[in-house]
Order: structure tokens, then C-alpha cells, then sequence
């Protein structure tokens, strides 16, 4: 069953990554925020997370949630244009999305081996190019 991602489901993976982030994932509206999201895509633009898959529509969810000054996404997936487009359609002033890939498209990993802890690769040709 697909899962996204809940506002008390980003407390558990604060918690879980590192206890000071926590302080980190609270911006003011004068901060600047860098998401950085490698790994793999589905064909109707989930993003896949652990066990579960974020929505295409989440990223704009956590902006309408979030005080900032601006933002820019790096989304390395298959099909990560499915996501910029819902958050270019969002119009958030402020917010700017790049894509490895369009809408239909595959995104493919520029390394030979996954790595061990994350159990993805964790650059493709988007980003090494």
C-alpha cells in the first residue's frame, strides 16, 4: 500500500537521522532550504521512500507547511518531472525545482554499486555530468 509522507511521519525520520536536525527542519522566514533527493521513481511520480512512496503532490504539502524565504529541490528520479511540474503548478513564490528528468522519462544511476547503508545509488548521470 502506497504511504506518504505525514507531518509525524518527517518527526520520526528527524528522530531517526540525527537529533540535532530536528532544530534544522523548523525555518523562519528569513532561511534559505536545500532538498537534495536521490533514488528511485515510479511511472505516476512517487518517490520512493524506505518501505513506502511519497506522492508527486507531498513536496508542495511541505511547502504550504513550511515558513522560508526560498527554496531549491534537486530531484534525481525517474520521471522526477511529475514532481517539478506539481510544484510549478503549486506557484509558491520562491520555490525552484530541478529535475534529472522529465515527466516521462528515466533517470538512469551513474555507479556501478548501491550503497550499503541507503540501498540506492546515490548519484546518476544528471549529476556527475
Amino acid at each position: 500500500m502506497a504511504k506518504g509522507i505525514t507531518e509525524s511521519t518527517v518527526e520520526e525520520i528527524k528522530a531517526a537521522v540525527d537529533p540535532d536536525l530536528k532544530k534544522l527542519l523548523h525555518p523562519g522566514s528569513n532561511d534559505d532550504i536545500f532538498i537534495y533527493w536521490c533514488g528511485h521513481g515510479t511511472s505516476n511520480g512517487e518517490l520512493n521512500w524506505l518501505n513506502g512512496v511519497v506522492p508527486k503532490s507531498d513536496p508542495t504539502m511541505w511547502f504550504s507547511l513550511m515558513n522560508f524565504r526560498k527554496v531549491i529541490m534537486f530531484i534525481e528520479t525517474c520521471y522526477s518531472g511529475q514532481v517539478g511540474s506539481n510544484i510549478a503548478d503549486y506557484g509558491k513564490p520562491g520555490v525552484l525545482c530541478i529535475t534529472a528528468a522529465n515527466e516521462s522519462e528515466e533517470s538512469w544511476a551513474d555507479m556501478t554499486e548501491l550503497d550499503p547503508k541507503m540501498g540506492t545509488y546515490l548519484s546518476n548521470g544528471f549529476s556527475t555530468t
